[in-house]
C-alpha cells in the first residue's frame, strides 16, 4: 500500500486516480523528484518498499501529466502495485507581446522599424500627457492566473511636485472586457533641456527622450517570458538637428541605436503595476468606443 509523506493539497477519483494540485512544476524530472520524495510504500513485511516513478510517454500535459508510481518487495518480485498520480507540470515560457495602437488618425513614424516595437510621439509643452493606446496579450498552453508585472522607465528623469506620483507616466485601471485593454497609459510628451521650472535629469546626451514599456509574465511554475516596447518624444528638428537626415526626414536609426544601455539606458523605473492574466478568458472582439 501507499502513503503519502506530506500533507498534500491532493484528491483521489473513484478510479483511484489521485490528483496533486499543488505545486507545479517546470519540468518532469523535478515533478518524478517530488512524488519519490513524498510517497512511501510498505506492505506486511517490509516498510519503506523500493519505488519507480514512470513519467508520461508524451511529456508534460499542464494540469494532465499523469505519473505511474509502481512498488515492488525484492522478496516477493512478482507481486507488485502500481498507483496513478495526476500533477500539474507546465514546460513552456508565456509568450507574450506588448504594442501600441492610436487609430488610423495617428502617422506612427516609427512603424516601418522592423525590429522591435515603438511609437514616434512628438514633443509638446502644450499638453502635460499624450494618450499611448498600450495593449498587451499573453499565450500560455496551461489553465492558469500569470502574475503580470508592467515596468515603464525612462532615460531621463523628471520630478513635478504637484503631480507626485503620477510623474512623466500616468497608469489608470480599465473596465474594458478585454483583458489586453485592461490599463490605460499616459506619457508626457516633454523632454529635459526644454523645461525649466521643473527638476529633470538625463542619463546621456543623445538630445531625446524615450520611454521602455516592459511587461513580464510569470507563470505557477516560475516560466518567465517578456516583451518590451518603446514610445519615443521626437523633437523639433531645430532642437536635434542630428535626428534629421540630409533631406530633413526623420533619421530612424539615430533614435533606435542611440536607446541601448550603453548609449543611454532607461535606468530610471517611473512606474509599475502588477496585475493578474486568466488564460481561461479570451478577450471578446474589439468594441468601437471601449
Amino acid at each position: 500500500s501507499f502513503k503519502d509523506g506530506l500533507a498534500l493539497d491532493a484528491s483521489e477519483n473513484g478510479d483511484g486516480l489521485v490528483t496533486i494540485s499543488t505545486p507545479t512544476f517546470s519540468s518532469i524530472v523535478d515533478a518524478q523528484s517530488y512524488l519519490t520524495s513524498i510517497l512511501v510504500a510498505e506492505d506486511d513485511c517490509m516498510v519503506d518498499l523500493p519505488l519507480s516513478v514512470m513519467p508520461p510517454n508524451l511529456g508534460a500535459s499542464c494540469q494532465s501529466t499523469i505519473f505511474e508510481v509502481t512498488a515492488a518487495s525484492s522478496q516477493c518480485p512478482d507481486q507488485s502495485v502500481t498507483r496513478q498520480y495526476q500533477m500539474t507540470v507546465d514546460t513552456d515560457i508565456p509568450v507574450v507581446t506588448v504594442g501600441f495602437d492610436l487609430g488610423q488618425a495617428h502617422v506612427n513614424d516609427f512603424s516601418s522599424v522592423g525590429d522591435g516595437v515603438y511609437l514616434g510621439i512628438a514633443s509638446s509643452n502644450a499638453t502635460d500627457y499624450e494618450y499611448v493606446g498600450f495593449s498587451y496579450t499573453v499565450a500560455d498552453d496551461c489553465d492558469q492566473s500569470l502574475q503580470i508585472r508592467v515596468e515603464v522607465s525612462s532615460n531621463e528623469f523628471e520630478y513635478d511636485n504637484s503631480k507626485a506620483s503620477d510623474s512623466m507616466v500616468l497608469i489608470r485601471d480599465t473596465k474594458d472586457p478585454r483583458q489586453s485593454h485592461s490599463l490605460m497609459v499616459f506619457v508626457e510628451p516633454g523632454q529635459c533641456g526644454v523645461i525649466s521650472d521643473r527638476l529633470c535629469v538625463r542619463n546621456s546626451n543623445v538630445g531625446f527622450r524615450y520611454y521602455q514599456f516592459a511587461l513580464e509574465a510569470t507563470d505557477l511554475a516560475g516560466n518567465a517570458g517578456s516583451a518590451t516596447a518603446y514610445v519615443v518624444i521626437i523633437p523639433e528638428a531645430e532642437d536635434l538637428p542630428a535626428s534629421r537626415d540630409s533631406v530633413g526626414a526623420l533619421d530612424l536609426d539615430y533614435f533606435t541605436s542611440s536607446m541601448t544601455p550603453e548609449t543611454s539606458p532607461a535606468s530610471n523605473v517611473i512606474q509599475t503595476k502588477d496585475m493578474l492574466w486568466d488564460t481561461t478568458r479570451e478577450d471578446p472582439p474589439d468594441v468601437p468606443g471601449v
